[in-house]
């Protein structure tokens, strides 16, 4: 072979798949039993009528739940983590929840508000299942539900000890009155509570160790569309990317050439 070609990071991939023997098929299997990760990264507007509990979890009028992530997620399961702890204490649909990196900008204009638990090297490396972080996602879930339920509470005039919470909706217990997350998201968010609650002990857990969800991001590492730092563009800056094949398969393609732009263009970050 002597010919020299371009080779794109999503058409690397699908072509390493398909000489590997693995039939690539361009459709996504539905998403109805699965939580997912956001393609967008960090500072993305809320949508109209959405209510934050807290920096770490974000309510749509639609019960989609944002988890938002500090952790890197490399194939070790943070993002799915973090969504799982959420879900065991919210009382949401594991369809319904979307988790998306936090934003750094954000923790430093307000102090620290996602590294200060378990420090700035959440944002390099770590792990999800850190006892830190474990024990801030379940607290916050647990108490976002408290406040769903004491907003549909004041809704129908009735203590919120009779109302459960599961699959994103809120039931009354004695009346089967029955309301979505969704629909009470901006009182509930509004509400301060007495006392905060007590996450579940292990033994009432019904998702965590029970549930074995698939990890979130595969969807999207296997159709191309999944966000890296590489693929990140700020205004005004020229990003140069160096790529690098390895040297069993240079030399087996020694005529092959994958040409790179320059390390010293102005304005470049590699």
């Amino acid at each position: 072979m002597s010919e020299s070609f371009n080779l794109q990071r999503r058409e690397f991939i699908v072509s390493a798949l398909a000489v590997g023997g693995v039939l690539v098929i361009g459709t996504r299997p539905g998403v109805a039993d699965a939580a997912s990760a956001g393609a967008s990264v960090w500072d993305r507007a809320a949508g109209a009528g959405s209510a934050e509990f807290t920096p770490w979890i974000l309510i749509a009028p639609d019960d989609t739940v944002t988890v938002r992530v500090t952790t890197p997620d490399i194939g070790n399961g943070t993002l799915t983590q973090a969504a799982a702890f959420v879900m065991e204490e919210l009382g949401t649909s594991w369809d319904k929840i979307k988790v998306e990196q936090a934003s750094p900008n954000r923790d430093f204009r307000e102090g620290g508000v996602y590294s200060k638990v378990a420090g700035y090297l959440g944002y390099f490396s770590g792990r999800s299942t850190g006892p830190a972080r474990m024990a801030t996602y379940m607290q916050v879930a647990a108490s976002a539900r408290e406040r769903l339920k004491a907003a549909a509470g004041h809704k129908w005039g009735v203590p919120p000890s009779e109302i459960e919470a599961s699959n994103s909706i809120l039931a009354h217990v004695p009346t089967g009155r029955r309301i979505r997350f969704g629909e009470v998201v901006a009182k509930a968010a509004a509400i301060t509570l007495d006392r905060e609650p007590r996450p579940k002990d292990q033994a009432d857990w019904t998702f965590l160790t029970k549930k074995t969800p698939a990890k979130l991001q595969i969807p999207e590492i296997v159709n191309g569309s999944a966000i890296y730092g590489m693929d990140v563009r700020l205004p005004n800056r020229t990003w140069c990317t160096r790529r690098c094949a390895s040297r069993r398969f240079m030399a087996a393609n020694s005529r092959i050439t994958i040409p790179t732009r320059s390390k010293t263009c102005r304005g470049s970050s590699q």
